[in-house]
């Protein structure tokens, strides 16, 4: 088990609160921020102050984490999870959990061939909450890969599904890769054999969501065109607000009538995606 600090006041404090079964409202960004050492140098150490979150997930870590200043490894008030990939420069993800919360664990990976690239982080709460921070695959890079990207989702729906069916809550944020309806991308059209938006990997993502699990921004927002989290680097791109919705945080229907809120910061710079957070309540 991992903790975080824990302040008595003479009420019943979140450890106590999760203890009797009842977890307590949480704030958690996530962001893929295309390489942390890179961000920190802009952007990364205001956007996480202003977040106020109880949780940060972040996808594209890039680094070991000897290679992070010292405050980044130790943000104040809060603890923190590395998972990179075994090579180095290369995928990887992290947590921060604000010491408030208590105890958590940390289970790295989910026993898929992908697990070396560190791309999945579950934190564990008592209380039966378990947050997942995943950079899913990409899928473009060979057959082979977009296989396991396929593969993938049919192990995180069984896998979420059985937590929920043992009793827990599951909140699943990160860089998904797909977009899942053509609402979710700028040119559906000339996207529709582009690794992100073929048939098949939207497929995939709709069983994940019909086996119990509620896409929050979409819920709140069903019609809402234009609402990217992801745009091309190229010039101009991100201005005319050219992008894909590939970022997402979704839980489990038992637990959505919990949710507050689900938003994106597409105003945030430092990285080719913009944060999402999700507010419980």
């Amino acid at each position: 088990m991992q903790r975080g600090g824990v302040h008595g006041n003479g009420v019943p404090q979140r450890e106590e609160v999760q203890a009797r079964g009842i977890f307590p409202g949480v704030k958690i960004l996530s962001w893929n921020v295309n390489g942390l050492r890179a961000c920190a140098k802009t952007h990364f150490r205001d956007w996480f102050r202003r977040s106020d979150a109880d949780i940060v997930l972040v996808q594209e870590l890039r680094a070991e984490p000897e290679q992070l200043d010292a405050d980044l490894v130790e943000m104040p008030g809060y603890s923190s999870v590395f998972f990179p990939a075994s090579k180095k420069g290369y995928s990887g993800v992290a947590a921060w959990v604000r010491d408030s919360l208590g105890a958590y664990e940390v289970e790295r990976g989910i026993g898929h061939s992908c697990d070396h690239e560190g791309r999945v982080l579950t934190l564990s709460f008592p209380g039966g909450l378990h947050v997942v921070g995943a950079y899913v695959i990409n899928g473009g890079k060979s057959p082979e890969a977009f296989a396991d990207k396929l593969d993938f989702y049919d192990k995180v729906r069984e896998r979420h599904s059985r937590l929920v069916s043992e009793g827990g809550h599951v909140a699943f944020l990160g860089d998904y890769n797909i977009c899942h309806q053509p609402i979710d991308i700028a040119d559906p059209v000339g996207n529709k054999d582009s690794v992100g938006f073929r048939p098949v990997e939207r497929e995939k993502l709709g069983a994940y969501l019909d086996a119990g699990f509620a896409d929050c921004f979409r819920r709140f927002h069903p019609g809402l065109k234009a609402q990217y989290t992801w745009w091309s680097n190229r010039p101009g791109v991100r201005e005319r607000n050219h992008g894909w919705r590939i970022d997402y945080a979704t839980v489990d229907e038992a637990m959505w009538s919990r949710v507050k809120r689900c938003w994106h910061e597409p105003e945030q710079m430092g990285s080719d995606h913009c944060p999402v957070g999700l507010e419980i309540r």
